[in-house]
């Protein structure tokens, strides 16, 4: 019996130092797995990333503004071009600005579908800013995404509506453990920053997944497009308003009207019946940019809507300015 319990004994003690090996193994490759997994949701993003930086027009940089870190914010920017900054939602630190072409626009928005009717644009604004992580989502920082969501095959529906807080990256770090080495426009905050030089993206990432787990990673991106260069249009007579009017076109473009009086201005847009179409005041020294198609004409007044200046869209983008009134 004595040799029966010590062998029992035994055997319990080796039962137990085995399956606490398989447990803790088991422990062990699941959180190996989880690192492999997160590594690779990090390099998804960058890639997605990296890829708009690649497709984008301009960076950090709209139509009449460029940032430069310090008297020009990318939030100014990003007013410049025409967004609502409340529309991104809580949002805290911009990191990047970018603008995306848009290739295939429709002259309106077909019906049926969102904001029908409208023209719209021929590029895409999207904003990546670094917030705190919401609830449900990895503490303690979060990148997120403003823009149009891109389709299954890549391209971008014109007519839908930009996602707000569109997360990206959560559990970023609060501060990277080496700084960002940057010769152009360092933007960011805690584990993203983004270095901007020329048509030259450096990207900085810094994951903090646990206390023991932290992962820094990189990318370089460069845009392949052109910045966005808009050139002057000239006026026409007043007079040709009477036989202008908007034909069909495939070709969007941007028309920036610049208002160098001293008076509010309206701006009219001659449909395909060449009948004014109200769009908008431009007060005095503002620059109001408009999206259109090339060879459609435009009409500005005064406020008792007598014509003052008309102007025919180019295919490239311009700008008209409006001086001497």
């Amino acid at each position: 019996m004595v040799e029966l319990l010590v062998a029992g004994m035994i055997s319990l003690i080796v039962i137990f130092i085995t399956g606490t090996g398989l447990v803790s193994a088991m422990n062990m490759s699941q959180v190996s797995q989880s690192r492999v997994e997160r590594q690779m949701e990090l390099n998804r993003a960058l890639d997605f990333i990296s890829n708009e930086i690649r497709m984008s027009r301009s960076i950090n940089e709209s139509a009449t503004l460029m940032a430069n870190g310090s008297t020009v914010p990318l939030s100014d920017v990003a007013i410049s071009a025409g967004i609502n900054l409340t529309n991104l939602g809580n949002y805290g630190t911009i990191a990047l600005y970018l603008e995306r072409p848009i290739e295939k626009v429709p002259a309106v928005c077909p019906v049926g579908g969102p904001n029908a009717g409208i023209i719209p644009p021929n590029f895409d604004t999207v904003v990546y800013d670094i917030r705190s992580s919401p609830s449900g989502w990895l503490k303690p920082l979060m990148l997120t995404r403003y823009g149009r969501a891109p389709q299954a095959d890549g391209t971008i529906n014109p007519c839908s509506n930009p996602l707000s807080s569109e997360p990206m990256i959560d559990a970023l770090s609060t501060t990277m453990s080496q700084s960002p080495t940057c010769s152009g426009l360092l933007s960011g905050n805690g584990g993203f920053y983004s270095c901007v030089k020329g048509k030259q993206v450096t990207l900085f990432l810094q994951s903090n997944v646990t206390n023991a787990e932290v992962k820094e990673i990189g990318s370089i991106a460069k845009s392949r497009l052109q910045s966005f260069q808009p050139q002057p249009v000239a006026a026409t007579s007043c007079s040709s308003e009477a036989i202008l009017k908007s034909t069909s076109s495939t070709s969007p473009t941007t028309i920036e009207f610049v208002n160098q009086t001293a008076k509010t201005l309206k701006v009219y847009w001659l449909d395909a019946s060449g009948v004014r179409q109200y769009r908008f005041d431009i007060s005095p020294n503002q620059t109001v940019s408009q999206q259109t198609f090339a060879s459609n004409p435009w009409v500005v007044t005064d406020t008792s809507t007598n014509c003052l200046d008309v102007f025919v869209a180019p295919s490239t983008a311009s700008v008209a300015t409006i001086q001497g009134v």
